[in-house]
């Protein structure tokens, strides 16, 4: 059995979507016998997610050390594509910003009402990959968009929202 991930969009940020997507793969790697709403298997999947995400390695050196300066943290949001709650995070984990300038740094975010939208939005979120290659194996056998379109009642507009434009051009995750 392959396990999935499925992703809504509707907190319509892609950091937070990327950064979730990391926490499910966590869980899958870490929790072969799920407990839903455990806290202490949540946090887990957080502190995975945050690691797989910003290397210790690699993003040490570019963290906050004791104060923020949030120009810079919006640079680093954009180049790792994480949020900035996110970021700060990491860096309090890491050791890199004391407890009490996280907890700071997190009410001044409260106070600017980023807890919730945050500046310095990255580009749109990733589209799947796998439902385009499965409608492309479905149509090699006769199965195509229309078809789709009326097993699934869905209008071919949604359908293309779905699956994502064939014009983008990024790179894909997994090759």
């Amino acid at each position: 059995m392959r396990p999935l991930i499925v992703l809504g969009d509707d907190k319509g940020d892609a950091a937070r979507s990327r950064f979730d997507a990391a926490h499910e793969l966590g869980h899958l790697v870490m929790h072969p016998d799920p407990e839903p709403g455990n806290r202490g298997l949540e946090n887990q999947a957080q502190r995975f997610a945050a690691a797989f995400m910003m290397p210790r390695e690699a993003i040490s050196g570019e963290l906050p050390r004791g104060r923020v300066d949030w120009m810079r943290i919006m640079e680093l949001k954009r180049s790792w594509g994480v949020s900035i709650a996110a970021l700060l995070y990491r860096a309090k984990a890491l050791g890199l910003l004391s407890q009490a300038a996280y907890e700071n740094a997190m009410k001044t975010m409260a106070r600017r009402g980023w807890r919730r939208d945050e500046p310095a939005p990255l580009r749109e979120i990733e589209r799947p990959s796998l439902f385009n290659q499965a409608l492309a194996l479905l149509e090699q056998k006769g199965f195509g968009l229309t078809e789709l379109e009326r097993d699934t009642r869905l209008p071919k507009a949604r359908l293309r929202e779905i699956l994502g434009s064939e014009t983008d051009e990024r790179p894909p995750v997994f090759a």
